[in-house]
């Protein structure tokens, strides 16, 4: 069975046509791992505001 062609894209860097998934070969730019490092620091900035949020008290029970 052939294997699936490999998808491309173009550098937004230096504009060279490469696979998806791996850096540039000319200038060595991973947008894919540049992607997931922003969408790292965002995630840790939510939760890292959420934690300064005071907890929300439980009710034990219909009484309180």
């Amino acid at each position: 069975m052939p294997e699936p062609a490999k998808k491309k894209r173009n550098c937004v860097v230096c504009g060279t046509e490469h696979t998806v998934g791996e850096p540039c070969p000319e200038c060595d730019w991973d947008q894919e791992g540049e992607e997931r490092r922003a969408r790292g620091v965002a995630e840790r900035e939510r939760l890292a505001e959420e934690a300064k949020k005071p907890a929300k008290r439980k009710k034990s029970s219909i009484w309180d």
